[in-house]
């Protein structure tokens, strides 16, 4: 399979960029994703996207470069000075990394950053540390007017933000004129990802359909249920019809496609990330059997916001590894085109489950040879879901 679409890559290249860029005239890309995806061996496709991405501290010298060129072109030349906003978490010193990276990608651009958050904890300016020992400063925030300034009176033309508003879009914020990217409706507040990968099995569709291949092999089958929660087994019972309906439809297509691997699901948070809230089934009988711990788990996310909606997902079991163990890529963009990738690596885990938990371990896949060949087509699949990120958008303002 892989090797099919590669050689439409190769082949089809010049028309393949065209493509995307009639699609992204239509719907700008936001000015950063990442991508996580899954190769089995016989699909490859997107299985989360993110458009508050961390982690640029995993990528290699040469992306980090790649990412300040492409960000160039993404800002308009009359933005001086930018307004940087961080997650709450503090010490989370990794996450610190991701943020001192991404403030040297964007300074690479000619631009002026200052770090800021909306955590209430904050008063006055703060220094700290990441994981390498680099000095951070982090200022709280003010409203000036229809203005934000931080509490020393910075005043940006342009806030980013790297903060992924799960708890919700700060009042501050309303009706201020700087603009704000990404926009703050685009939060797991109010995001989900069914939405998001219905999205995507749609351009994906129409994508293979244009380059004449089976849209069976980049895409996945879907259910959801709503008013769930796992701490008091409510919901339980739609989850479970929804493993089994969709279990279903994957036999009958690998069935079609002559595939004989026993097919499961992730039984995923509708909103969030962090690698929160998901597990796994093979029958309707795995979701009674959950048992207390996982429930818990299960049950809340970032920010102890409660799992109430469950997005039923077509599992994809990774055959790629590094070392012996399983891992899988996650592709960067800037601006709608790849700029970097990274490997996800996780040997306390199998190759069906959710690595992006304990024990996960990053490193940069640009130079390594077993991913080198694969990763033109790992960024065409990971355009195809920035695009339909933005497709989201587009849904939500109407």
């Amino acid at each position: 399979m892989l090797s099919e679409i590669q050689s439409i890559i190769e082949n089809q290249g010049t028309s393949i960029e065209a493509w995307f860029a009639e699609k992204f005239k239509q719907y700008p890309p936001f000015i950063y994703n990442s991508v996580d995806l899954r190769y089995s061996g016989h699909k490859i496709t997107a299985v989360d996207t993110n458009i508050f991405p961390a982690g640029f501290n995993n990528l290699s010298a040469a992306a980090r470069d790649a990412s300040a060129l492409e960000l160039k072109k993404y800002l308009h030349k009359d933005i001086a000075k930018i307004l940087l906003i961080t997650e709450f978490h503090t010490r989370n010193l990794k996450y610190l990394e991701n943020i001192s990276t991404l403030k040297k990608i964007i300074e690479n651009t000619g631009r002026e950053v200052f770090l800021a958050s909306f955590n209430p904890e904050f008063t006055q300016a703060i220094n700290i540390e990441d994981a390498l020992g680099q000095e951070l400063t982090i200022y709280p925030l003010e409203r000036k007017n229809d203005s934000i300034i931080t509490i020393n009176g910075y005043e940006p033309d342009l806030i980013i933000f790297n903060n992924d508003l799960t708890s919700g879009s700060p009042e501050i914020l309303k009706n201020i004129k700087q603009e704000i990217i990404p926009p703050t409706g685009m939060g797991w507040y109010r995001r989900t990802k069914y939405e998001h990968f219905q999205k995507y099995n749609h351009i994906a569709s129409e994508f293979a359909k244009e380059f004449n291949f089976d849209p069976f092999f980049i895409t996945t089958e879907l259910g959801f249920c709503k008013k769930v929660n796992f701490k008091e087994r409510k919901g339980l019972e739609c989850i479970a019809l929804e493993t089994e309906k969709t279990l279903q439809r994957i036999n009958e297509k690998y069935k079609q496609h002559n595939i004989t691997s026993e097919p499961y699901v992730y039984i995923k948070a509708n909103q969030g990330t962090y690698g929160m809230g998901i597990m796994t089934a093979k029958n309707a009988d795995d979701v009674f059997a959950v048992n207390k711990k996982t429930r818990n788990k299960m049950n809340s996310l970032k920010s102890k916001k409660l799992n109430e909606q469950i997005l039923i997902q077509e599992g994809i079991e990774t055959i790629d590894n590094y070392q012996g163990a399983p891992c899988e890529p996650f592709i960067y963009l800037i601006n709608g085109k790849a700029t970097g990738s990274i490997l996800r690596i996780n040997a306390n885990k199998d190759a069906q489950t959710n690595l992006n938990s304990t024990g996960a371990e990053f490193i940069a896949a640009d130079n390594l040879k077993d991913f080198s060949t694969k990763l033109p087509t790992y960024a065409v699949i990971a355009q195809l879901a920035a695009l339909a990120a933005k497709m989201e958008e587009y849904q939500n303002e109407e």
